[in-house]
């Protein structure tokens, strides 16, 4: 049978029409599921596929988390070196040379199908990237951070960086694995210019310390020798 001219018409006008309730079916769907992701956010359900390098997800529920011990113990001894005045760079150099896998391959060697979104050591190794991303995190003092990623709507599948006032934080969710006070003592650390001199393994007492009263920039240490004996200032930036 021969299509009728009616009949060409009639399609016309429900191929549009069906676009647009299929579109507008798409959009109330996603505004769902985003409340919905949202509210179990909210309530500390963790709702990634994998988890922070310390923890990992209850067999009871995989919406909640647990203290994964090793890994746990080792994120104890980034606090504590930290704490002492090491460098990032220390730290990642002392954890290589006593063979503890990073975070990427510790996941992979449990027979998890890891993928980070972060750039990992070529060699598989620890870096100063990986041990700062681990001192800053909130997540080791039960503080259980989501959200900081997402589409912007339905029709974009980029991920894209939100706005920290968009991220839903949620406290005293879990078992924190660092103490308050050593995890705000790092962070105060973190923010000074703590790097360590050439040659040294721990910063200097003063490191981050001493400040110009005028620009309020770190105060570099200088020395100069007269004799037998080395003697030590600082100096602005």
């Amino acid at each position: 049978a021969v299509p009728s001219e009616h009949s060409h018409s009639g399609d016309d006008i429900l191929i549009p029409l069906k676009s647009i309730m299929n579109e507008s079916y798409c959009r109330d769907l996603s505004r769902k599921l985003r409340r919905q992701f949202r509210i179990q956010r909210s309530n500390g359900e963790y709702m990634g596929s994998f988890v922070s390098y310390g923890y990992c997800k209850s067999p009871d529920d995989k919406h909640k988390l647990i203290i994964d011990e090793y890994a746990a113990e080792v994120v104890r001894g980034i606090f504590s070196l930290k704490v002492k005045g090491c460098s990032q760079q220390t730290i990642a150099d002392f954890l290589n040379r006593e063979q503890i896998l990073p975070p990427a391959q510790y996941k992979k060697s449990l027979g998890l199908r890891y993928q980070s979104g972060f750039q990992s050591h070529q060699d598989g190794k620890w870096s100063p990237v990986a041990v700062t991303r681990i001192l800053k995190n909130p997540i080791y003092v039960g503080t259980l951070v989501q959200g900081k990623r997402g589409t912007p709507n339905y029709k974009l599948k980029m991920m894209r960086e939100r706005k920290p006032e968009d991220w839903v934080v949620v406290k005293n969710n879990h078992d924190p694995i660092i103490d308050d006070l050593v995890f705000t003592t790092v962070q105060r650390m973190l923010e000074r210019d703590m790097r360590t001199p050439p040659e040294k393994e721990a910063v200097l007492p003063l490191a981050g310390v001493l400040f110009c009263p005028d620009c309020h920039r770190s105060m570099c240490r200088r020395s100069v020798t007269r004799g037998s004996r080395k003697f030590f200032y600082y100096v602005c930036s």
